[in-house]
């Protein structure tokens, strides 16, 4: 990336502009650099989760204007916990990030994100977010899972990878997944069960 130098501080800037379409691209562009730039993005790191969180908790992110520049930063917080896990305490940015989910308006970054989570759920040490984590957290997880499962939100194969994680989840901590269970509303209590038990 021989201009990394020159355009990543620009989107570090931009990320902040007032339009949405600006702070899409710029959530984009900060979300491939973390990809693709190796150990030059390695001391943004920090600055960029900071920016990209900033767009996330923007008051009406999740509106129509600003929906895809919310859910690509989303996306970019994602590939830069993935990428760059030594850097980031993911005890604390982990369940940070999972309390923006879903991502529901944008599908191409949507493939992407839950890639992600699918990710951190299936490997250590990633996996005590599921496995250990706190029963708010548990609930949240369990409910992004029935809004995605069998919608074009996601793939035929992370539809696998999610009931193979329930099921993980069933014989590892058959009470935590109950109690989450409970907690949801009735509509999504019935999505996952007819996913699980197809008639």
């Amino acid at each position: 990336m021989p201009f990394y130098d020159i355009y990543f501080p620009a989107m570090l800037n931009y990320i902040g502009d007032s339009h949405p379409g600006v702070r899409q691209a710029a959530a984009y562009g900060i979300g491939v650099s973390s990809q693709f730039a190796g150990q030059r993005f390695a001391p943004n790191v920090s600055g960029a989760l900071e920016a990209l969180f900033r767009v996330v908790s923007l008051p009406e992110s999740r509106n129509e204007d600003n929906a895809h520049a919310t859910e690509n930063a989303i996306s970019a917080i994602g590939k830069i916990c993935r990428n760059y896990g030594d850097r980031v305490d993911v005890a604390r940015v982990l369940p940070l990030w999972i309390s923006c989910l879903p991502v529901l308006e944008d599908k191409i970054e949507s493939h992407v994100v839950y890639e992600h989570l699918c990710f951190f759920l299936e490997n250590s040490p990633f996996q005590q977010l599921l496995f250990g984590s706190s029963p708010d957290l548990n609930t949240k997880i369990l409910s992004i899972f029935a809004q995605i499962i069998g919608t074009d939100l996601i793939s035929d194969t992370h539809n696998g990878r999610i009931l193979s994680l329930l099921k993980t989840w069933h014989l590892f901590c058959p009470d935590k997944l109950s109690q989450a269970f409970e907690s949801l509303p009735d509509e999504q209590k019935g999505k996952l069960q007819k996913a699980q038990n197809p008639a």
